[in-house]
């Protein structure tokens, strides 16, 4: 199948629910749930925790049962002969279950047509109710949002647009040593709508890496305390005698040890961040072919080498899996899409604000002057941070979106949705960068893959 990839909410108990809700839920909603895990650049981050236990949305949700799995092998390969004697093996333990294949029970199109027909008449009501009371609130595209994300929905329900997508990413990445994607087993006759194989990228989840990193700084901080205490002890040793000197000497190598240790896994991280945001931003900038699921469970670290020896020794390389959403821009959207990320980076917020009004889906701007002001006000302020840098110890995008979202309503603005893929792209960014390191700047990556873009 296809790879691995105390709150207002009510204390421990309204969380206990919560996930108990978010791991029953049907397909539509599982998807959603998973971005909204993700994203404590919207969600505050308590409740996205509790929500996600990052891991627990992302590659743990409940799977189903493995003679299921043998029924749509046997159903889409045609075998009479057992799963395993197929495939080789067959794990009764699924990599992960955050995917749509592990939430891709039977009957799965009836339940997520039942889901986007909820979610279309919730969003139906809420402006219906909402509208009177905010008049601005037809200008944020609410429809057009669960437009976007049925027909998202609807790509997922068949496994060979996944493998289409994960081809197009092998070959947009064949020429870079340090970004490998899984093959699809097309020509072994293993791809079809409800089950799609793949090779087995032998690398960790990101998810997992930052939570083995986020332990092993705690231990070692506690050993490092425990040195330094050591060494201050034998140091007032009566007399400083041979021996008191000597742990003095010991207990100072181990703490330099394990500060040696913590610069090095600072060093990996910082790496991890600048080569994710590389091919993010690769994919958004020059590729026109974006992952747009690209959570810590679906980037894999992988071990120096690859499929051609590629990757110099020791250094960082990352797996891409979990390829069934993607982004693709008409030529139009493309350049709208670069003129404003170039705005936004070089520091213009005016121009990013006229950019918007002038390739904004629709718009009645009564003060076209005030909206590029508060553009450009907004882009200074998320500036302000050190050397004017959108680094992401200072940039907040979850308070950008609530601003720009406020200011778009506010002037009756209804952004084109290069706009909504842009904000889209640097929340994911901001998640994932915050963990690894937040002294990157997103733009300064960014603003070098323009060329020629």
């Amino acid at each position: 199948m296809s790879s691995p990839g105390a709150s207002s909410w009510g204390g421990r108990t309204g969380r206990f629910a919560a996930l108990l809700l978010l791991h029953g839920g049907t397909p539509a909603f599982a998807v959603q749930r998973r971005v909204a895990a993700r994203q404590a650049a919207i969600v505050p981050e308590a409740e996205s925790a509790s929500l996600s236990l990052d891991g627990e949305l992302h590659s743990r949700v409940e799977p189903h049962a493995l003679e299921l799995s043998r029924a749509a092998i046997s159903a889409s390969f045609g075998a009479t002969a057992p799963a395993e004697e197929l495939l080789g093996s067959l794990s009764a333990a699924p990599l992960g279950s955050g995917c749509i294949a592990q939430v891709l029970h039977p009957h799965v199109e009836r339940q997520v047509a039942d889901d986007l027909y909820l979610l279309r008449g919730a969003c139906g009501a809420f402006e219906l109710l909402l509208s009177p009371l905010l008049p601005g609130l037809r200008w944020l595209a609410l429809p057009q949002m669960v437009d976007e994300f049925a027909a998202f929905m609807r790509s997922q329900l068949d496994l060979r647009l996944e493998a289409r997508n994960l081809d197009a990413f092998r070959a947009n990445f064949a020429v870079d040593p340090r970004v490998e994607v899984p093959r699809p087993l097309r020509e072994e006759g293993l791809v079809a709508r409800r089950v799609l194989v793949e090779t087995l990228l032998p690398g960790q989840t990101l998810s997992s890496l930052l939570e083995e990193d986020a332990a092993a700084a705690e231990g070692e901080a506690a050993a490092l305390l425990a040195a330094d205490e050591a060494a201050a002890e034998a140091m007032q040793a009566a007399g400083m005698g041979a021996a008191s000197s000597a742990d003095a000497s010991a207990a100072v190598r181990a703490a330099a040890e394990l500060e040696a240790r913590g610069a090095a896994r600072e060093a990996r991280r910082s790496e991890l961040a600048r080569l994710g945001l590389r091919t993010f931003l690769t994919m958004v900038l020059r590729h026109n072919f974006v992952h747009a699921d690209l959570h810590p469970g679906n980037i894999l670290v992988l071990p120096a080498g690859g499929e051609g020896g590629g990757g110099g020794a020791g250094e960082v390389r990352l797996g891409i899996i979990d390829a069934g959403l993607v982004v693709e821009l008409t030529e139009r959207d493309r350049r709208n899409f670069l003129s404003l990320f170039k705005a936004i980076g070089q520091g213009d917020g005016e121009l990013a604000g006229d950019l918007m009004l002038r390739h904004a889906r629709e718009q009645r701007c009564d003060d076209p002057a005030a909206f590029r002001r508060g553009m450009r006000n907004l882009v200074e302020s998320a500036r302000a941070g050190e050397r004017g840098a959108f680094n992401l110890r200072h940039l907040k995008v979850g308070e950008v979106l609530l601003e720009v979202t406020s200011l778009v309503r506010t002037h009756h603005v209804q952004p084109d949705p290069v706009f909504t893929t842009l904000v889209c792209a640097i929340v994911v960014l901001e998640g994932l960068g915050r963990q690894l390191d937040p002294t990157l700047d997103l733009f300064s990556v960014g603003l070098p893959l323009l060329v020629g873009a």
